[in-house]
């Protein structure tokens, strides 16, 4: 059976191989019309065109950076996977020109998710699909792949067969396209840009507030969502410890990297402000004093306050449905939104490490780490804002000496580390 990290470079391997043999110059989305059959209680619709992100960055590794040490990495990782049994993409019949698509749906009492893709020889998928070690069937030339649920493969088949419907959307350059549904109507779509130096991502459906929400001034990385929104996504067996959830309307998050600690029974202790509002009344030392006993928080009380190891922990009693926390700052500053929805700042806040020391040499060792904390310090922000009424752009800039595409190869080669 394989691992989900060799199918993962199947693919992968599929795609650079293509990609080399085509002609060298970068690919762009065509001004297109799409239109999906999607079975009924579709929720996430992902529409994929990995081959042209694969060709785009073989051209940028190629022609632009020409990282000898990357390239000498990728082809060994191309060889290596050549000589598997297990990853020679060829067995498979899937066919790698056309683009991908993940479906998550309920089916029956069940969530589950779905890659389907389009086949280029029915009779090698069929005969040589097991090697995949996942469920799987073939429907009108098109593969469906189980990565979530264990349910009865043909009765998902003849419930996607007798129960589509119709979904049209319009491309342009982009290389993914998100959408979400309810009740089988478009709510939201989210559009996204993969350039050298930049990724865009268009998010249409995000309406303002009607009323304006504190929240606090941008710093570090910064989120500012509805926690509702969040809480109905979650099943309910999750939920059962986690009722305090349900309190919280609103959560506004800085967050600046963690700070181990030399002595102490923890780690370290994160570096954040948050700014929680309520649903009804909440005084603010209830509310430590509730979270420390009910989960087992590291959270001591002193004649000082409070303190979380040997970090202070600010606490402020902005109003009486919202308060304030920080292991930063005594004073929130605020600001105030109709957005419902704001992420931005920089994302190297997100793997940054203070006083770290030799432990620094430990969590270097680790490839999801250290693939992601090459990831980001190629970053140079992430910025938010809206363009239209019911539109919100999101653009991650790379820094200038850096390459998008040339920072994902590096993360997929890490994080393909045995």
């Amino acid at each position: 059976m394989l691992k989900i990290k060799e199918i993962l470079s199947c693919i992968v391997l599929a795609f650079l191989m293509l990609a080399m043999i085509s002609i060298p110059e970068k690919k762009g989305g065509q001004n297109t019309h799409l239109t999906f059959s999607l079975p009924n209680n579709t929720s996430n619709h992902f529409y994929i065109d990995a081959f042209s992100i694969i060709t785009n960055s073989v051209f940028d590794e190629l022609f632009v950076v020409k990282d000898a040490q990357v390239v000498k990495e990728t082809i060994d990782f191309l060889n290596k996977a050549q000589t598997n049994s297990k990853t020679k993409f060829t067995t498979i019949g899937i066919d790698f020109f056309s683009p991908i698509e993940i479906i998550g749906m309920s089916f029956k009492t069940e969530n589950i998710i779905i890659v389907r893709a389009n086949l280029a020889s029915k009779e090698k998928f069929e005969k040589n699909s097991h090697k995949l070690g996942l469920k799987n069937f073939v429907l009108n030339n098109e593969c469906y792949i189980i990565l979530k649920g264990d349910i009865n493969t043909q009765n998902l088949k003849s419930d996607i067969q007798n129960n589509l419907f119709k979904f049209s959307t319009s491309r342009k350059k982009e290389d993914i396209i998100w959408s979400q549904f309810e009740g089988n109507h478009l709510i939201q779509d989210q559009k996204l840009i993969i350039k050298s130096k930049e990724i865009i991502a268009k998010i249409r459906g995000i309406k303002k507030n009607k009323q304006e929400s504190q929240r606090l001034k941008p710093s570090g990385i910064h989120s500012s969502f509805s926690l509702q929104k969040l809480v109905s996504e979650i099943p309910s067996d999750y939920l059962k410890n986690l009722a305090l959830l349900k309190k919280i309307e609103f959560v506004s998050l800085n967050y600046r990297g963690f700070e181990l600690q030399d002595e102490g029974d923890i780690l370290g202790v994160p570096k954040f402000d948050v700014l929680l509002t309520f649903k009804k009344q909440q005084n603010v030392e209830d509310f430590i004093n509730k979270i420390q006993s009910k989960y087992n928080l590291p959270i001591l009380k002193n004649e000082n306050g409070y303190s979380i190891a040997s970090k202070k922990l600010f606490f402020n009693q902005v109003s009486d449905k919202i308060i304030y926390l920080s292991t930063q700052k005594k004073q929130a500053l605020l600001s105030d939104s109709y957005e419902p929805f704001q992420f931005e700042g920089d994302l190297k806040m997100l793997t940054k490490i203070d006083n770290s020391g030799w432990s620094s040499l430990v969590l270097d060792l680790i490839p999801g780490y250290q693939a992601s904390k090459n990831l980001f310090e190629a970053t140079d922000h992430l910025n938010m804002k809206r363009i239209t009424d019911n539109t919100t752009e999101i653009k991650l800039k790379f820094k200038k000496e850096e390459n998008a595409y040339h920072s994902f190869i590096k993360l997929f080669l890490l994080l393909t580390v045995e």
